[in-house]
């Protein structure tokens, strides 16, 4: 039986407070994801383990959709509940943004970083001083008047690519001065009509790039856009070698897709996400192309490679109800895949040249939680982590008595019993008296005024949880696993569809919110 008690403290806050610090760890704080085992694999998947920036069950960060590191343990993400920085590697976030809209983010120096913002329409921010104080590109003022569809930032060279047939903007000395270049609309190719971009335009620069080729300009660039001069619209790929000055069309073929990613590891060696799981490759920066395909028939999202063919790649899984297979590894430039994350929606990518690599985006649930995955390697001390995660920081101490060795979660309220922190939530605390901080902030980060506050408490034993069965599936197991013996069949609704063709009969079911709704048999 679970106990409980309340714990009663008044706490006066004197004007010595702080900045806000991380918000306590929530739902998915120390989850290790494993690679699904498999014997047609020629490498053993990765592991993952997944985090978040803090959000907590009454006040979730609800996604992320960008991430961006300088090193092993310097780095940023943000999306829809703000922007928020680490410097141990991605297992702690600091909040360095509010909440708002901020779909791209790069960080280039420990204390400069640039930052879009916006909805319908986006704005350009930056800092030099590790978020301090923050000011707007004088030369990008009043001329932003789309959203901005992606943006690279790199050493001294910055791209800004926009949307609604506006123009696309490039700066070479660190962002100093920015010029104006419309790219598509009038792009000088021989044969080739104008293009028009509607809404979509992705830039990728190869990731091995190094700053002396950014610097001297002898870096290559593709894009990939929309040619609306044609009936279906078409994707065009067009490339530059020489930083921008002169480009040239790629010929990718006729095709008319909702969503794309691109990335390019060399200046030869690329890949293009299309949907259903479809996947463009080349080794000889688009002459040719090959046809890769995930195992799934799912919208890509995001990719990530090095030179060597591994890579990760994330695919469309938002929907609750469905959500399933999220990220798949290859090591082989795309010919085989692993599944390595399952059941959340990734949405950006950030890996380094020793190997390195975070993912982030959010948990496809009623109440969405944002994710971040961080690839497991020797180099990173989970154990260390481990230690550290449950402490909290501030000038305010609160200590309390704990009946015997289990978990506690404390929640500070004004003394009209509204919420003011949810400092933190099932955190191991031994038996004894405790001592847990508070920085004097709210659950969104801001300076609560002083006064006087109440502490209220809740400790029990550990949960363990015993698997019993599944309701309504015949699968054995009743639920999904490597061998795909487990999970048959809906979890909600009886079979009613049935055909069959010389191999083969098939049943189906209209819904399911666990397993699947299609079986095979001989």
């Amino acid at each position: 039986m679970i106990k409980k008690q309340t714990i009663y403290v008044l706490i006066s806050l004197g004007l010595f407070l702080y900045g806000t610090l991380s918000y306590a760890q929530g739902i998915w704080e120390g989850k290790t994801y494993p690679g699904i085992k498999s014997t047609t694999l020629s490498f053993s998947p990765s592991h993952f383990f997944l985090t978040n920036t803090g959000g907590t069950w009454t006040h979730p960060h609800n996604g992320l959709s960008f991430v961006s590191f300088i090193n092993s343990k310097i780095g940023i993400a943000g999306g829809g509940e703000g922007v928020f920085i680490t410097k141990d590697g991605g297992f702690t976030w600091k909040r360095l943004k509010p909440r708002g809209n901020w779909p791209y983010g790069k960080i280039i120096g420990e204390k400069n970083i640039w930052l879009v913002e916006g909805y319908q329409h986006h704005y350009l921010w930056h800092t030099t001083n590790g978020g301090k104080t923050w000011s707007q590109p004088e030369d990008l003022k009043g001329k932003i008047t789309n959203y901005i569809a992606d943006f690279y930032f790199k050493g001294n060279v910055g791209w800004i690519l926009t949307s609604g047939w506006g123009p696309c903007f490039y700066t070479i000395d660190g962002g100093k001065t920015w010029q104006v270049t419309d790219v598509f609309n009038h792009l000088n190719i021989p044969g080739q009509t104008s293009i028009s971009i509607p809404y979509r335009q992705i830039i990728s620069i190869p990731s091995d790039t190094s700053l002396n080729n950014l610097k001297k300009g002898n870096y290559t660039i593709y894009m990939l856009g929309i040619n609306t001069n044609t009936n279906p619209w078409n994707e065009v790929l067009i490339k530059s070698k020489n930083g921008g000055i002169s480009w040239e069309k790629v010929n990718i073929g006729k095709i008319s897709q909702s969503n794309v990613a691109m990335y390019f590891a060399t200046n030869q060696i690329g890949w293009i996400g299309l949907n259903n799981g479809k996947i463009l490759f080349t080794r000889n920066g688009g002459k040719t192309w090959e046809q890769e395909h995930l195992p799934i028939n799912r919208n890509i999202v995001a990719m990530w490679f090095n030179k060597e063919g591994h890579g990760f790649v994330s695919i469309e899984n938002w929907i609750y109800n469905t959500a399933n297979r999220a990220v798949f590894e290859t090591h082989d430039y795309g010919k085989s895949w692993a599944v390595v994350i399952k059941a959340v929606q990734i949405n950006a990518f950030a890996g380094l040249k020793n190997g390195d690599l975070w993912a982030v985006g959010n948990t496809p649930s009623v109440v969405p939680q944002d994710v971040v995955a961080i690839l497991q390697k020797p180099n990173i001390n989970i154990s260390q982590y481990e230690q550290t995660r449950y402490s909290t920081q501030g000038p305010v101490p609160i200590k309390y008595y704990m009946p015997y060795t289990g978990d506690a979660t404390l929640v500070i309220e004004k003394p009209d019993g509204q919420v003011v922190k949810d400092l933190i939530g099932n955190y191991p605390r031994k038996k004894g008296w405790n001592t847990d901080y508070w920085n004097g902030t709210d659950n969104n980060g801001h300076l609560v005024s002083p006064g006087k506050y109440i502490l209220k408490g809740l400790y029990h034993g550990k949960i363990n949880l015993l698997y019993e069965f599944t309701y309504g599936n015949p699968g054995n197991p009743e639920y999904e696993n490597a061998t795909n013996t487990g999970g048959w069949l809906s979890n909600h609704t009886d079979p009613e569809f049935i055909t069959s063709n010389k191999n083969m009969i098939y049943i189906a079911c209209p819904f399911a919110e666990g397993a699947t709704t299609v079986l095979a048999i001989n």
